[in-house]
């Protein structure tokens, strides 16, 4: 009877252990996962919308064709200060895209764009009453081109 005791303390404590091991094992390897900035987990991708390029001082509204991801990340993102005029707002073509139209730089600064006091200068001082023919700037950004992914 001894016997048949001890066996079923012994069995019952390897079985305990087991449990405690397993639980402990599936604790930690839960925590690195929460914690750890290596996870595999994917982030969320952000999707732009055509109003998005708003903020990049570009009239969205004007922009009629659909425009793939890429394409609107490479809008949003190109810095068109140089080619913006001080007072009116400038068409430019995109190479391979649309023809788009810039807000002009005294927009910008009203809606909370900074710039640098130089370049506003140079931008004040050009003058566009003599321009008969407008100039449309032919801007390559990479537009329709797919671009390899970055890795971080």
């Amino acid at each position: 009877m001894k016997a048949i005791l001890l066996t079923t303390i012994t069995t019952n404590m390897k079985l305990l252990l087991f449990i405690f091991l397993f639980q402990t094992v599936s604790f930690s390897q839960e925590s690195i996962s929460k914690e750890s900035p290596n996870n595999s987990q994917q982030p969320q991708e952000v999707i732009l919308q055509k109003s998005d390029l708003e903020l990049n001082g570009l009239n969205s509204s004007q922009i009629t064709d659909e425009i793939s991801q890429s394409d609107l990340v490479k809008l949003r993102t190109f810095d068109f200060s140089g080619y913006r005029n001080y007072y009116n707002p400038q068409e430019v073509q995109i190479e391979n895209g649309p023809k788009i139209i810039l807000y002009s730089i005294e927009k910008m600064i009203s809606i909370g764009q900074t710039f640098e006091t130089q370049f506003i200068d140079s931008k004040k001082n050009v003058d566009e009453t003599s321009v008969t023919h407008p100039i449309i700037p032919v801007i390559n950004i990479g537009y329709g081109k797919i671009t390899a992914p970055e890795f971080h």
